[in-house]
């Protein structure tokens, strides 16, 4: 993931987090907790540690279908040419 997409994304958790502490203080959770208690740098770790890793590309498993297909007709058309 690279750092602006990391950034939007926790300024998206920061903005929920501070949306609940607004709200309603009591119920604001252990983000806010963890932000309040030992502010912003820890919070953001705090995330990052607790949110999994982004998946990353699917590795294939071999050529698709048709390839392996189309590879097998013209194997078949030049044994039935000798």
């Amino acid at each position: 993931m690279g750092r602006a997409e990391d950034g939007k994304d926790l300024a998206g958790r920061y903005e929920a987090v501070r949306a609940v502490a607004l709200a309603d203080g009591q119920r604001a959770g252990l983000g806010a907790a963890l932000l309040m208690s030992k502010g912003m740098a820890a919070w953001m770790r705090g995330w990052r540690a607790c949110t999994p890793a982004p998946p990353g590309p699917v590795a294939s498993a071999g050529p698709p279908a048709e390839v392996v297909g189309v590879l097998a007709i013209m194997a078949l058309a030049c044994a039935q040419d000798r």
